[in-house]
């Protein structure tokens, strides 16, 4: 399921273009819609979809500054100002919110983090 949560800059794209999700998300939308967890994993289907740009790439180091904040959805950087998702995609009991430039934040449905990437 794909939910629009914060439209951003999306004025740039008419509101009746059908390929207004992709204007802002790429291609990321169909990967996870397109994953089937009775074959792959989550890994696997992102390795297999992402080898292009490296696959899964969680990395403690890279996330271990970020605070993800389940309330208001928006995600921190310490000396940066919060990042709120502007797409939401649930697969397979998973969430996934997409921010600008392209990071991910991925969680269970209790709002546990998975795993924070950047999928450009």
């Amino acid at each position: 399921m794909i939910t629009t949560i914060n439209p951003c800059n999306f004025d740039d794209v008419p509101h009746n273009d059908p390929n207004r999700v992709f204007a802002f998300a790429g291609m990321i939308p169909m990967w996870v819609l397109g994953w089937d967890d009775q074959t792959h994993s989550l890994k696997e289907w992102i390795n297999k979809v992402y080898a292009h740009g490296g696959g899964w790439s969680h990395s403690e180091n890279w996330v271990s500054g970020f605070t993800w904040n389940p309330t208001n959805l928006s995600l921190h950087y310490p000396g940066d100002s919060p990042m709120h998702p502007f797409l939401k995609l649930e697969q397979n009991e998973v969430e996934f919110y997409i921010m600008e430039s392209a990071i991910v934040v991925i969680t269970d449905k209790q709002s546990q983090v998975i795993s924070i990437q950047r999928w450009d």
